[in-house]
């Protein structure tokens, strides 16, 4: 598992939630879209499965619904930032993976070293 820091990816579960359902309240526990549903969020990380948010593998982790090289649709990336952009930076196959994500996706954002990749 590679380390983020969770505020870091964390947006999706605290700022996104008003856009996604045109500002509407959503029942807790909803995970099915409804007729206000502007955005479907989903994770994505080297390879699906767990991501720590923490130094050496402390703190909650993130489930990525997707790895990186899986073929899935999206418009928006958003690339968070954390000390698991070190390794990933010196990593060539991700780096490739990245840019190509990059060029699929409409609008690309990053949070703190996330713009380093």
């Amino acid at each position: 598992m590679r380390a983020w820091r969770l505020w870091t990816c964390s947006g999706r579960y605290r700022c996104l939630p008003r856009l996604i359902h045109r500002g509407r309240t959503i029942p807790v526990g909803r995970t099915q879209p409804s007729r206000f549903t502007l955005y479907k969020v989903i994770t994505v990380g080297r390879g699906k499965g767990p991501v720590a948010t923490g130094a050496n593998g402390a703190g909650p982790v993130v489930v990525a619904e997707h790895g990186i090289n899986d073929d899935f649709d999206f418009d928006i990336l958003l690339v968070p930032g954390g000390g698991g952009t070190r390794d990933l930076v010196a990593d060539p196959s991700f780096i490739k993976a990245l840019l190509a994500a990059c060029e699929r996706a409409d609008v690309v954002a990053s949070v703190c070293t996330g713009a380093a990749l």
